[in-house]
Order: C-alpha cells, then sequence, then structure tokens
C-alpha cells in the first residue's frame, strides 16, 4: 500500500479538512475547508478553489459532502451548496495583474500613472524619497499572493512578502530597475513579474553638459593665463625694447642740444678768449662780461637738461614755475620791455622728462625771438589747461613777417617746428590784434 502525505507545506490550503470525495476510479480526491476546495492526487499534484474560483464561499462545513450515482459532487458551505462534475471541471488559470496603488514622493502623494512612461518614472535629483504600495489583482484578494521584490543596484536579494505596502527608498542620482513578483499562496502557476524603471536625473552640476561645459571653462581659463604669460613677457620685451630705443633717442636729443646750444655758446667762449689776446685796446671789461654770459648759458642749458631726466614725470605747474623763473633772469637784460604770464590751470597734466624739456625749450625760443626780434615792449603769456593744455605767446612787435624771418636758423623756427612735431603738438604763428605776433602751443590737434 502506498501511503503520502499532503499538507499545507505541500499546497494544501488547510491543514484542517472538512469533508473528502473520491474521483472516481482516479487515485485522487477533493477536500473541503475553510480556506476553500482542494484537488489532491496521489502523483503529488494538488489544485486550489477559492471563492474567486466560484465556489459559495471559502468556508465549508464539516461533513457536509456527497457524490450522487452520476458522479456529481455536493459541498455544503456557509453561503449554500457548491455543485460540479469533476470531469467537466476547467481548471481556472489565474493571471492577476500587479499595480502600483500608492505612490509617495518626498511625503507628498502622486497619481503613478501620469508619471510613468514605459513603465519608467523619471524624477529630479530632489524627489529621492520613494514609497511605493503595490497590489494583486486577480481571482484572490490582494494578500493571498506571495510577492517578491527587489531594487537593481541596490539590493542583492529577494525581500518576500503578503503585504507590499511602504517599500521606502533614498535614491543617489542614477537610473534604478524594480523588480517585483507574485503568484498565489497555495498555487504552483508561474508567478506574474513586473519591472519598473526609476531614472533619478542628476543635479545639473554633475550633468555631462556641465561638466563639459566646465572643462572648456578650465581649458580656456589656462590658455588665457597662458596667453597673458606670454603677452607680458612680451610686452615686457617690447618695452624693454622701446626704453632702450627711447634712450637712443634722448641721446640723440641731448647731442642734438649740446651741439645746437651749447655748441654755439662754446665756439662763442673760445672767440672771447682770442678776442683777449688780441686786444691792445682796453676793452677786456667788455670781453670778459661776454664770457661770463657765455658760461652763464652753457651752465643753465646744462641745468635745465639735469631737471628734466631727473624725475620720471613732470607736471605742467611745475614746467610753468621754472619758466617763471627763466623770465625772471632775463627780465633784468630788457628794461623796456614788459613781460606778464597768467595761469589757469584747472588739470595738471603730467608729462614725460623729454616731453616737458621740449616745451620748456619751445617757450624759451618763443620768448627769446620776441624779445630779440619783435621790437616789441610788451610780451604776454597764457598757459590754460581744462580737457586740454595750450600755451599763448603774444608781443606787441613788428609782426608775423620779420618773426618768420628771423626764426629760419638753426634755434629758430625749424627747432620748434621740430620738438613739436615730436612731441605730438601742434605750433602756430599769426598776427596779433591790433599789432605784433602770437604764437600758440596746443595739444589738441583736431
Amino acid at each position: 500500500t502506498l501511503l503520502k502525505t499532503f499538507t499545507v507545506q505541500k499546497g494544501l490550503l488547510n491543514d484542517c479538512i472538512y469533508a473528502l470525495l473520491p474521483v472516481g476510479k482516479e487515485a485522487s480526491m477533493f477536500a473541503s475547508s475553510n480556506f476553500g476546495l482542494s484537488y489532491v492526487s496521489l502523483n503529488g499534484k494538488i489544485i486550489n478553489y477559492t471563492k474567486e474560483s466560484g465556489l459559495q464561499e471559502n468556508e465549508f462545513n464539516t461533513g457536509s459532502a456527497i457524490k450522487t450515482a452520476k458522479g456529481k459532487f455536493y459541498f455544503g458551505g456557509v453561503n449554500g451548496i457548491t455543485t460540479f462534475y469533476p470531469s467537466s471541471l476547467s481548471n481556472i488559470k489565474d493571471t492577476p495583474v500587479l499595480s502600483v496603488t500608492k505612490l509617495i514622493i518626498d511625503d507628498s502623494l502622486y497619481n503613478f500613472s501620469s508619471l510613468v512612461q514605459n513603465d519608467s518614472i523619471r524624477l529630479n535629483y530632489a524627489q529621492n524619497h520613494i514609497q511605493l504600495d503595490f497590489a494583486a489583482n486577480g481571482l484572490f484578494n490582494a494578500n493571498e499572493y506571495e510577492y517578491k521584490y527587489r531594487l537593481g543596484g541596490i539590493e542583492q536579494n529577494w525581500q518576500t512578502t503578503h503585504l507590499p505596502t511602504g517599500i521606502k527608498y533614498v535614491l543617489e542620482p542614477g537610473t534604478y530597475l524594480f523588480e517585483i513578483n507574485c503568484r498565489p499562496i497555495f498555487s504552483t502557476d508561474n508567478s506574474i513579474k513586473k519591472t519598473i524603471t526609476i531614472i533619478i536625473s542628476p543635479p545639473w552640476w554633475q550633468t555631462l553638459w556641465f561638466r563639459i561645459l566646465l572643462a572648456l571653462i578650465i581649458v580656456a581659463a589656462i590658455a588665457f593665463i597662458v596667453q597673458q604669460y606670454f603677452h607680458k613677457k612680451f610686452q615686457k620685451k617690447l618695452s624693454a625694447l622701446k626704453l632702450q630705443h627711447e634712450i637712443q633717442l634722448e641721446r640723440e636729443r641731448i647731442s642734438r642740444d649740446l651741439h645746437d646750444n651749447l655748441g654755439a655758446y662754446a665756439a662763442a667762449i673760445a672767440s672771447n678768449v682770442a678776442t683777449i689776446k688780441l686786444s691792445d685796446n682796453g676793452n677786456e671789461e667788455n670781453i670778459f662780461h661776454q664770457l661770463k654770459n657765455n658760461s652763464q648759458s652753457i651752465i643753465n642749458q646744462i641745468n635745465d637738461t639735469i631737471w628734466a631726466l631727473n624725475k620720471e614725470a613732470i607736471s605742467l605747474t611745475a614746467v610753468s614755475d621754472r619758466f617763471k623763473v627763466f623770465l625772471q633772469k632775463i627780465q633784468p637784460n630788457y628794461p623796456c620791455i614788459q613781460i606778464s604770464i597768467e595761469e589757469n590751470i584747472l588739470h595738471d597734466e603730467k608729462l614725460s622728462p623729454t616731453n616737458a624739456l621740449h616745451l620748456f625749450r619751445i617757450m624759451q625760443e618763443a620768448v627769446n625771438n620776441a624779445l630779440r626780434h619783435s621790437k616789441c615792449t610788451e610780451i604776454f603769456i597764457k598757459i590754460v589747461s581744462e580737457n586740454h593744455w595750450k600755451i599763448i605767446i603774444r608781443d606787441d612787435g613788428t609782426g608775423m613777417k620779420d618773426i618768420l624771418a628771423t626764426t629760419s636758423g638753426g634755434n629758430g623756427l625749424q627747432n620748434i617746428q621740430m620738438r613739436s612735431a615730436e612731441a605730438g603738438w601742434q605750433v602756430s604763428w599769426q598776427d596779433a590784434s591790433p599789432k605784433g605776433t602770437e604764437f600758440s602751443i596746443d595739444t589738441n590737434t583736431n
């Protein structure tokens, strides 16, 4: 005799059986319990039927079962009688549908169907606190299914439950695959599977486009720093070359000044000395006086040059003050000529040493020409500096014709024009009213 034992562990609905009915000559039977009806075969096959399969109710009465002569089965239950022919009983296959019944994101309830697209949920990086509730919609109650779930990328093992609610995760940015399976508790049918892709978008500072942009900015910054380094290096070299060029120009200018001015005075001194040697008429005092003047002129020229070259920058006021000192020294030599100067310097512009010396020499040349050649009785000098500076030297002498004729030599018009052109200034002579000449130096060349 073959003896087999069937329990809940083998697939029965309940170990407590209320009634048994054998199925014809087959080695099988139907067993009722308070959880439904089970078909049990000696070969080990068990098929369970519940209220969702069409029974009057899951609970049957003890000993309430009968089989008619025609083979029809009757089982009495708490809600009536269930009757059927075993030979015509079709095996009802349960195909439940897994659904998300609740979706909570950061303590806010969302409609799952409004967020999901092709079984995918896309959320931003701040929506990373997720809670899910699931339920199976089939022939059985939702809690009569066994559920298994896991979140790929975080969980390796399956979580098993009969009540898949309150499933919570706190997720970092990334892509996750949530898997869930379910099957009826007492069924050997294949389980139903569902997968949901959860995508947590990274913050903008972690996105690929931002990293590319940041990389480009870093490369651009490095390129800019390198470019600035080589630019400064080039500028430094260029400044050194420019300084050498300016030194060379300054040497040439000083050489020119020495040749034009000091050379003339030195030649005059040599002539004075020769005259003293040859003189026998008692005119030595006059010659000595000329010798003194020429020597003093050389000293003044040297002092003016040193004054300019010893400074990095010279203000227009400083040039004006030194020019006043020059006027005070020469005024006693011309007692019949009144020299006056007026200043209106609102913007005290800075000049380079070279340009300061150019300006001083031009003003000296213009006043000396007026004193020596214009036959004037009055010389007026005006220095103005507002948006740009301008200097006017006006006399009441014989006019432009005599001035232009007498300033054509080495220390005259050509010298003034050469200095003004080198400094970038504009000089002009014009008839003054009612008589005389007006000479001007203007930095506004427009």
